[in-house]
């Protein structure tokens, strides 16, 4: 830490020196394609320059940002890889993390940002390379050359290497049982191999573990050329503080003497998929045994590029929303009829500039596996009359308005995100234009919009099949080299399908009704003595009402929370069968609204929770309640047809079933939750439910909800008292929702689910659960005897720094696992705790709780070390930062009002109160709270063991009985005698 504070006095005086500098970088002139018409943003400033040796820069000065960000990005990525070594690029994404020339130890930059309530993080993709991290401002300033030297001098410690590797290849193995992945590789097995994307681009012990340092040195340079990198900084500094940060760390790097792009094939000229070797229909057995989906996808030709010069590029907005629409007589809603789908969807994929691939996903019902043939015809027909009818002015122009209302209404991003997201997309616009491409939507050219959809034609597809082969008897004949799929491909020449002339859809939504005719932000007179607080409106035995008057976001709009709960609602598996399903079917009847509110910048969703039904809504005000009045009859109609119910019933299994494939650490997760629940349906229970469970009997269910419930609703926005009023009785007062039994006054009883307080008189217990995977994974969970603030706080601060300790013990020095984590947690009725988990692939369960209870030793016993008197001090400034950071939109703190409701009783001064127990916190009073919560001592601990099948080659003791021990047999060596 002195170091550090050495580092960061040193600081000023280089930049002032830079600063000296005549013309050492190019101002850009900023001309964006929208002005931001958030209230809360109109104080940002932006700077965009070109350093001389090339690097982008954009800055973002926010003076109300409550913490601060950057990014870096290389257009660079996996597609640079050589054959030699696939995956040397995500690699060295890995490596950079790991130390500097400047800061040698290859925590600091880690801990400083866990120190700081921050994050960091990095991804590679085929063609770009981005670096971030976020921090709260009073350390962004410190952090920020750990950053920029990590990028600019990196250590590559020949130990860092030998352990890295093996992080990957963890990260590698998780990702083996990912249907997404598995996918993607067969498609790279089958591309053209004189394209990049056919490479194995991951990486994993086999292509690494023998790299020589120098290869990973000399590809970074050769590859990490200043002229194909962007920086992009948020903060509230002044922008000249940030233009010096940016010029005296960045501009030291030498500009390449070779300004070319790292490339060596032409990404225009070289398809992806050869015509010769074109895979017609690819089959591929999933991961998940109970999935069955179908994808139809396109390479689309350059003339159809994603950015244009005047934004994105509409003909690809259009063609997708005409696609993704639940309307009737839209495709979704007739192959829903038809019982062959449970969903579709639509979207574009850039793999780089040049490189765009169109898919159409279709997650199929069993009718719709036995006619996939069905599918594809349906598909044919709509495509066909796409390609014949010219797309409605009326409907790109809503789509236009939205999409420029809601940029610029946009809301303040998280700083990480923020950064992340602008890094990204200068590796694919030059700064000098940049957000135009990326941000704005081109003028719509209706002949291009056609020839798209021309081309994008079932007889060109690909067409992939996830799908259980036995299901389809289709007999696999080839296997994918690294991921092990097996799958077989199907070459037909490409002909045009007839199309019967009795499939006939309705290719467009009618006129929106929920356009709003006010989007304009709030301007207000008079400057508010006071803000608004929530305030409860309405209080009964049936429900109750909250309200927040927005005082603090000035746009036009509204948001919804409410909760419904019925004493029917037992919390056995049977209620949360019919309620997951209630949700389920609530999706289908409400994606034809939802459908016309995207375009009108509203929506509602309706989902089950361990409390009850939960219904959110979040849009502008003007026409909100027509919205959420018509959205309630559609909910209304809860009795499916025979045919819908079967074949939610047979996706919620699948479901379930499906979920025992999912990576271990969420397995083991769910495991620990479902023990230390009150009341929860174990998977058996569960599955035995959707079983047993007749149409009859849910729509039985939903009725007994529906008769005699209680509804809280909390509603904020741009509204007043009465408008409030007016949505809790759109709900309470409509046909189906409102009680109809039970009109005493008596209360409701409600089955309410809590946590479970471990025992603390006996040992440490242990939960093991065989798992029919290779991961092992295990989650331990400490708790405390009660809850106070004062503890809350101590959790919060005590994670800062225990969670980076946890991770670099366990998965950097250790090497345990790719997935290893740890956090703080306090349950709805204030259970406090401490929780850890690891996914390994090489260790047993037994080693690593084992690892787990010497770490915890080790670290208790360094607890004063880490956490002296100063940094403590830190750790506490930190936590109040937090805890003071507004949200960002008005559905986040409605959300909070709605929570504080449901599960705080409505106390409102639950922050006053953290913030004043951290404010009192002493040094002493944390650092014997945390030895007491970690210590052998407390025996409040629960580990639960999801034991996989380990490897021939992993380490583990075999248990033996005395006279079973094994041997090996040898012959003894003749010795000499010392006497004769």
């Amino acid at each position: 830490m002195r170091l550090l504070k050495l580092l960061c006095i040193a600081l000023p005086l280089s930049l002032s020196l830079f600063s000296a500098r005549a013309h050492s970088y190019e101002i850009i002139e900023n001309n964006p394609n929208f002005i931001s018409k958030n209230p809360r943003l109109q104080n940002q400033k932006v700077q965009k320059l070109r350093l001389d040796n090339g690097i982008s820069v954009y800055l973002l000065s926010d003076p109300e940002t409550p913490s601060s960000g950057a990014a870096f990005s290389m257009r660079v990525g996996s597609w640079d890889d050589p054959e030699e070594y696939p995956g040397i690029a995500h690699f060295v994404e890995h490596l950079l993390f790991m130390g500097s020339h400047t800061y040698p130890d290859e925590n600091l930059y880690r801990d400083a940002v866990s120190k700081a309530g921050g994050a960091l993080n990095a991804y590679t993709a085929s063609k770009r390379t981005v670096y971030g991290f976020y921090s709260d401002n009073t350390h962004f300033e410190e952090i920020f050359p750990m950053f920029a030297h990590m990028l600019m001098d990196p250590l590559f410690n020949p130990g860092s290497i030998a352990r890295e590797y093996k992080a990957i290849e963890q990260e590698y193995q998780i990702s083996l049982s990912s249907d997404p992945w598995r996918t993607i590789h067969v498609l790279k097995a089958l591309a053209n191999p004189q394209h990049p994307q056919a490479q194995f681009d991951c990486g994993n012990s086999q292509t690494l573990a023998n790299i020589p340092v120098e290869t990973a040195i000399n590809w970074y340079k050769e590859h990490y050329k200043p002229h194909l990198g962007a920086l992009v900084i948020t903060s509230p500094l002044p922008l000249e503080t940030m233009v010096n940060m940016a010029q005296s760390l960045f501009g030291q790097i030498p500009a390449a003497k070779d300004l070319s792009q790292t490339a060596d094939f032409d990404p225009v000229e070289t398809p992806l998929f050869l015509p010769e070797t074109f895979p017609s229909q690819v089959h591929i057995t999933p991961h998940l045994q109970e999935s069955q989906s179908m994808a139809m996808l396109w390479e689309l030709p350059p003339s159809f590029n994603c950015l244009t010069n005047e934004g994105q590029n509409s003909a690809h907005v259009m063609l997708t929303n005409s696609i993704n629409t639940a309307h009737k007589g839209s495709l979704y809603e007739t192959l829903k009829e038809a019982d062959l789908i449970t969903d579709l969807s639509s979207y574009i994929q850039s793999l780089s500039n040049e490189k765009h691939l169109f898919f159409i996903n279709f997650q199929l019902t069993d009718k719709g596996v036995a006619n996939l043939d069905q599918v594809e015809m349906h598909t044919d027909a709509y495509l066909k009359q796409m390609a014949k009818t010219p797309i409605p002015a009326y409907f790109t122009q809503e789509i236009v308005d939205i999409w420029k209302q809601s940029i610029e209404t946009a809301p303040r991003q998280n700083p990480f995100s923020f950064c992340m997201n602008v890094a990204g997309a200068l590796t694919s616009e030059d700064i000098s234009s940049y957000p135009q491409s990326s941000s704005g939507l081109s003028n719509f050219d209706p002949q291009q919009y056609l020839d798209l959809v021309n081309f994008t034609q079932v007889e060109r597809a690909i067409q992939i099949y996830l799908i259980n082969p036995e299901k389809t008897d289709t007999k696999m004949t080839e296997l994918e080299p690294w991921y092990k799929v097996p799958y077989t491909v199907v070459h037909q020449e490409s002909k045009e399908k007839s199309t019967p002339e009795n499939i006939h859809f309705t290719l467009f939504n009618d006129p929106n009704p929920y356009l709003p005719n006010n989007t304009e932000p709030i301007t207000s007179n008079t400057e508010a003595q006071e803000k608004s607080k929530p305030k409860q409106l309405i209080k009964t035995k049936r429900g109750e009402l909250t309200y927040w008057k927005d005082d603090v976001f000035m746009l036009p709009k509204v948001a919804l929370h409410a909760l419904i709960q019925s004493p029917c609602m037992d919390l056995s598996a049977h209620s949360d069968v019919c309620l997951d399903l209630f949700a389920m079917l609530t999706a289908e009847q409400l994606a034809p609204i939802n459908t016309k509110g995207k375009t009108a910048d509203i929506g509602i969703s309706v989902t089950s929770g361990s409390d009850g039904i939960l219904i959110a809504l979040s849009g502008y005000q003007d026409k909100s309640l027509l919205f959420f009045s018509d959205a309630l009859d559609s909910l209304a109609q809860f009795n499916p047809t025979k045919t819908s119910f079967e074949a939610m019933k047979q996706l919620l299994k699948s479901n379930q079933l499906n979920s025992k494939f999912s990576p271990a650490y969420t397995q083991v997760m769910h495991h620990m939750s479902e023990i230390t629940s009150s009341s929860c349906s174990t998977k058996a229970q569960y599955l035995e439910a959707i079983e047993s469970l007749t149409k009859e009997q849910y729509v039985s269910f939903i009725q007994n909800v529906f008769n005699a419930n209680v509804v809280k609703m909390v509603v904020s926005g741009a509204l007043n008292e009465q408008e409030a009023e007016n949505f809790y009785t759109c709900f309470t007062e409509h046909p189906t929702f409102k009680n109809t039994v039970d009109k005493t006054d008596k209360e409701l009883k409600m089955h309410t689910k809590y946590s479970l307080a471990l025992d603390g008189t006996i040992l440490p217990q242990k939960v093991h659960i065989s798992f029919d995977q290779k991961d092992t994974a295990v989650a331990l969970m400490i708790q405390d005897e009660e809850f106070s603030f004062a503890k809350h706080a101590s959790n919060f601060i005590l994670n800062y720094s225990l969670s980076n300790e946890f991770f670099d013990t366990l998965r950097t020095k250790q090497q345990t696992g790719y997935a290893v984590f740890s956090y703080p947690s306090k349950t709805n009725n204030d259970l406090i705790s401490h929780n850890f988990c690891v996914q390994s692939t090489t260790h047993s369960g037994e080693e690593l709780l084992a690892r787990y209870e010497l770490f915890l030793e080790d670290y208790v016993a360094s607890l004063e070390e880490t956490f002296t008197p100063e940094v403590f001090e830190e750790f506490k400034a930190t936590l109040k930062t937090q805890i003071n950071t507004p949200e960002e939109t008005l559905a986040h703190k409605n959300g909070v009002i709605f929570h504080i409701v449901c599960n705080n009783d409505g106390d409102f001064t639950r922050k006053e109160k953290l913030l004043k127990a951290t404010d009192e916190l002493s040094h002493e009073e944390f650092t014997s709270w945390a030895k007491q919560l970690l210590g052998r001592n407390n025996r409040k601990r629960l580990a639960v063991v999801l034991q996989g099948n380990c490897d021939e080659g992993s380490f583990a003791y075999v248990k033996k009985e005395r006279d079973t021990i094994s041997f090996q047999t040898t012959t003894p060596k003749k010795t000499e005698t010392l006497c004769q």
